[in-house]
This record gives C-alpha cells, sequence and structure tokens, in this order.
C-alpha cells in the first residue's frame, strides 16, 4: 500500500476482518493529521499496475492549478531562442503563456515570428491579448484531449505521406510536390511538442496516465522513443524533398525505380515497426530486426548504381543524400522494433 503524502519507509500493518465479508486496514495517525484530515473524509483508491494501492484524499484529487510564465526579451534578443523558450514552457505544461517587451515595443519582426512559432507549432494555442510591448498566448486544450496512441498514429500518417511525396516528387521533378513535403513537416512537430507536454504531465499526475493511455508510468519513455522516431521520418523526407528542389535534370526511370523500390521497403517496414508497436507484438517486432541486414545490403548496392550514372556531379551528390536519408528511416523503424522488444521480452512465454 502506498499512502499519498507518506515518507517512503514501510510501515506494516495487519488486514483485520469486521463483520462477515468487509477488510479493513488503519493508516498512519500522523499521515492523516499531515493532510487534516477529518473523520468520515473520503479518500480514493487506486489499484496500480503492480497490484499495490494508491490512497488520495478526495481533496487532493484535482489537477494542479493551471500554470502561467513570463518571458521579458529586448529588441535584440534572438527571436529564435525566444521561441525556443516558449516551446519549453509548453512542454512543460504551462497555459498562459505572457511575453513582454523589456524596454518599449515589441517589433513587428518580433511579434509576426512569435504568433507564426505558436500557430505551426503548438497545439491548442491562442493569441489572447496582444498590445505595443505584450503578447499573451493561452494554452486552450486540457488532458486529455488525444490519447498518447492517438498522436503516434496520426504522426505515423503524416510522416509517411511525406515520406512517400518526396520519393514521388523526384521521378519528375515535381517541385510543387517537393514544396508540400516541407511545409507538412510542421504537423509532425506539433505533435511531437504535444507529446512531451502530455507524458511530462502524466508522470507528474498518477491519475493522468491511464487517461492518456498508458498502462504504466514506464511506457512513457518507450512512446517517447517512438515519437521522436517519428518526427525524424519527417525531417528526412523534408530532405529528400530539398534535394529533389535542387536536381536540375530528371534521372534515368530505371535508376528511380530502383531508388522507389528501395525507399517502398522502407516505408513498409516503418508501418509494421508502428503495428508490432501498437499489437504489443515482440515476435513482428523482431522479424522485423532481422529483415534489416538484407535491407542495408540493398542500400550499398544502390549506392554503387547511383556512383556508376553517367550524371553530373551536383545530381550525384543530391542522390546520394536522398540516400543517406533513406538509409536513415530504415533505422528509425529498427528503433521503434527496439522500444517494442524491450517492452514485451518479458512477457515471451
Amino acid at each position: 500500500m502506498r499512502l499519498a503524502g507518506a515518507p517512503s519507509t514501510e510501515e506494516f500493518r495487519k488486514i483485520q476482518l469486521t463483520g462477515r465479508a468487509s477488510y479493513i486496514i488503519s493508516v498512519p495517525k500522523k499521515w492523516v493529521l499531515k493532510l487534516g484530515l477529518k473523520p468520515r473524509d473520503q479518500i480514493a483508491v487506486r489499484t496500480l499496475e503492480d497490484s499495490s494501492l494508491l490512497l488520495i484524499p478526495k481533496k487532493l484529487v484535482k489537477r494542479e492549478p493551471k500554470k502561467e510564465a513570463q518571458i521579458t526579451i529586448s529588441p535584440g534578443d534572438d527571436i529564435q531562442s525566444v521561441v525556443r523558450r516558449i516551446f519549453s514552457l509548453y512542454t512543460v505544461g504551462c497555459s498562459l503563456i505572457r511575453i513582454k517587451s523589456k524596454e518599449g515595443r515589441l517589433s513587428a519582426r518580433q511579434l509576426a515570428a512569435i504568433k507564426d512559432a505558436a500557430r505551426r507549432n503548438l497545439i491548442g494555442t491562442e493569441v489572447i491579448t496582444e498590445s505595443a510591448n505584450e503578447i499573451t498566448l493561452q494554452i486552450l486544450l486540457s488532458y486529455p484531449e488525444l490519447s498518447v496512441q492517438d498522436i503516434l498514429r496520426r504522426m505515423f500518417m503524416i510522416a509517411s505521406s511525406m515520406h512517400k511525396d518526396a520519393v514521388s516528387a523526384l521521378k519528375n521533378l515535381d517541385k510543387e510536390l517537393a514544396r508540400s513535403v516541407i511545409e507538412m513537416d510542421d504537423e509532425v512537430n506539433r505533435f511531437d511538442l504535444y507529446t512531451v507536454r502530455l507524458l511530462k504531465a502524466a508522470l507528474q499526475d498518477s491519475l493522468l496516465i491511464k487517461e492518456v493511455g498508458l498502462k504504466s508510468a514506464k511506457e512513457s519513455l518507450g512512446y517517447r522513443l517512438a515519437t521522436t522516431s517519428l518526427e525524424r521520418v519527417a525531417d528526412h523526407a523534408v530532405r529528400i524533398a530539398k534535394n529533389v528542389l535542387a536536381i536540375d535534370r530528371p534521372i534515368p526511370d530505371s535508376l528511380y525505380q530502383k531508388i522507389f523500390e528501395y525507399n517502398s521497403i522502407g516505408n513498409k517496414l516503418l508501418e509494421d515497426s508502428i503495428l508490432a508497436l501498437f499489437k504489443e507484438d515482440y515476435h513482428a517486432a523482431d522479424r522485423l530486426a532481422s529483415e534489416l541486414e538484407e535491407v542495408t545490403t540493398m542500400a550499398d548496392g544502390l549506392l554503387k548504381t547511383i556512383l556508376s550514372q553517367k550524371l553530373d556531379a551536383k545530381t550525384i551528390s543530391c542522390l546520394g543524400l536522398i540516400l543517406e536519408s533513406s538509409k536513415r528511416i530504415v533505422e528509425y523503424s529498427e528503433d521503434i522494433a527496439e522500444v517494442t522488444l524491450n517492452r514485451t521480452v518479458e512477457k515471451l512465454k
């Protein structure tokens, strides 16, 4: 039995039978007095994954008060540094963030950058006040708007689509499609930041863990690694798209087909790794890890093919960078598979 607010030292107390079918156990007097509890006060009893009990006085069964923060900036401050600070405050659970000018007015550039960063990257965030020397951001979402699994599913769908579109853009050098891939990256970043905010909140509030779709607090690390991997997949899809934009002439169809086939395998591995994670399927994750050696050999052969082509140096360089990003996407699939292996190995019989 774990007593909320109690010291970490253990106390052993006997279970007593009262009446014919009821069992009772006393709680430490010091704990009761410390929390100001009285007879007939209610206590929430929660059964944890390890079968221990968590006791929480009803008056404490509530969310922490909304956090507020203020940032004071000067005209010469690096705006990207300010944006990173806003992101950090968002992820630690702040609900209201005020950005004030230390001297004079906020510049038009500062205001535009702050509003654009919030709109592009912070789910549930709105500008609620704006004046010459202050702008206030309010995070309107509550927990849990989305479960961790919901977020992971959406991130996978977007990152996978970005990867496919980036490779497709290479076929006929579809510059418009390549640019659309770059624009989609903000959506993945939004979900990644929201995941950090959600997981940190769950780790600080044991009542929130199951509400966000976790079985226990220890699952949070695995899901964080998985969302980070998907965010990196999206980043490499963007790199592929940027290299497509840098190529001036279409590549031979036969070469494109080889690149397409390799990336199709990579995308399928990514999908399989996510499915194994959702299903908690150790054997599927193990099979996926075994396939990676063959995929690595395939990448080495593809690099030799690219280098053997009679193409200009710029195109060869861009194709080499595209292949490098494609290989990294495969590696992130392996990272997600390892999360599943680590989560499920103890369940094997």
